[in-house]
């Protein structure tokens, strides 16, 4: 796919400084969905593929996602105090992992893995044309867990279009 040939020469970080052992084969013995997250800042918006998130309450609507803290999309939503969750279809995979594969400091990944923006109803965030569905939400909280940091928000907004093949990520055995 044109997508992965653009963007092959311009990945900037490796993760060398650990290898995945039991701990998390362990932890991905079940599936995880991914999501694609969206933020915004000064006007620069920013995709990321996730698969650590999850509901945290009904009352009120509180939704978790889980980001390496430093990364550029941990700096514009600590930065801008919104996010969204893009719950996408299996065939955007080849578009969900190139945006994983390169930063959005210097690079425009909507452009350049051809994903489309539409325009969030409650926060100042873009959202993925054609996702499945999508939660607008207003930072409400962090926590920092290690080398993570846990971006709570309270749902603003939050729309389900029609079903399709979902994607999730596993981790091989090996």
């Amino acid at each position: 796919m044109k997508v992965i040939k653009k963007i092959s020469g311009k990945m900037k970080r490796a993760y060398n400084s650990y290898t995945i052992g039991d701990y998390m084969r362990t932890a991905y013995l079940s599936p995880r969905r991914v999501a694609l997250i969206t933020s915004r800042l000064q006007g620069k918006d920013n995709v990321l593929p996730v698969d650590w998130h999850m509901p945290l309450s009904f009352s009120p609507k509180l939704y978790c996602i889980s980001l390496e803290s430093g990364n550029y999309s941990s700096e514009m939503i600590s930065a801008s105090g919104c996010f969204a969750v893009n719950f996408m279809g299996a065939e955007y995979e080849e578009q969900m992992l190139a945006c994983g594969k390169l930063s959005g400091r210097n690079n425009d990944k909507f452009s350049l893995t051809g994903l489309g923006k539409v325009k969030a109803e409650k926060v100042d965030v873009p959202l993925v044309e054609n996702a499945l569905g999508w939660l607008e939400c207003r930072l409400v909280n962090t926590v920092i867990t290690g080398d993570h940091t846990l971006f709570i928000g309270e749902v603003a907004a939050e729309k389900e279009n029609e079903a399709a093949e979902e994607i999730y990520h596993i981790t091989n055995k090996k």
